[in-house]
């Protein structure tokens, strides 16, 4: 079953539980019919994203943009893109081989999460490569005239990229600024530190407010937690709301 939610002009959410799996994936429509789906998920909430697109009357996407290709995050990106053969598949240049050849990829998932997994999440088939693009970190994807930054944002994944919204000031953070689990706290460690800190720095001014709690917290706070090994605490929220000057939309691929 798929919960369909408006965050930020011409932006959707789906929201999507699984049985069996610990979060609730989110998924989000950019300018609806031939616009972007960022955040894919896994193949396991396919049909439930495939029902949201048609709720809102999405028959064509431009482009499918998973923030890094891990399993929660990017599993079902190889049968969405099967189900939207024009689509383009955007990925970052580390990820985009094994994405079109998952050998390594699955193997690394069944280390993770058992050899199982696909019981839970369904199985990775690979990505058709004549539909992969790989971005140069800072480039602009136009879609319906909306300027789309593609930010290469390497510390939780070393292939990560977060997405910058010159619309609205969103941006798609995948788990740039922190892992949303209550587990970890948002922790990412010294590997994710430069990641975090290089967003933040173009949002000097901004509060962060998480849309599951309402807590908010300066950038001055969050600019600590990331220098002490932290990024945004999001609690497993579907999309915390980062609120600069520019209203800025953190968004992320998990719900709660």
């Amino acid at each position: 079953m798929v919960k369909i939610e408006s965050v930020a002009d011409g932006i959707r959410r789906l929201e999507m539980r699984q049985p069996g799996a610990r979060y609730v994936s989110a998924a989000y429509v950019v300018e609806g019919d031939g616009g972007v789906l960022v955040e894919p998920g896994p193949t396991s909430v396919l049909a439930d994203v495939l029902e949201g697109l048609k709720q809102l009357g999405v028959r064509e996407l431009a482009y499918i943009i998973p923030t890094h290709i891990h399993m929660d995050h990017a599993g079902g990106t190889g049968s969405l893109a099967r189900c939207f053969p024009r689509a383009i598949v955007v990925l970052h240049p580390r990820g985009a081989r094994h994405a079109i050849d998952p050998t390594r990829l699955i193997a690394g998932t069944r280390l993770a999460q058992g050899d199982d997994f696909e019981s839970t999440y369904g199985p990775i088939l690979p990505v058709p490569e004549s539909q992969v693009y790989v971005p140069e970190d800072g480039e602009t994807l136009t879609v319906k005239g909306r300027p789309l930054r593609v930010i290469h944002a390497p510390g939780h994944a070393s292939h990560h990229m977060a997405v910058y919204d010159e619309k609205t000031g969103g941006l798609f953070c995948g788990e740039a600024l922190g892992v949303p689990e209550r587990q970890q706290a948002g922790h990412v460690g010294k590997a994710g530190r430069p990641a975090c800190q290089g967003l933040l720095a173009e949002f000097q001014r901004g509060k962060i407010e998480h849309h599951d709690r309402g807590a908010r917290e300066s950038v001055a706070q969050v600019e600590s937690d990331v220098d002490a090994g932290y990024g945004a605490d999001v609690s497993q929220s579907v999309g915390g709301l980062y609120q600069p000057a520019q209203a800025l939309l953190c968004l992320t691929g998990f719900g709660g």
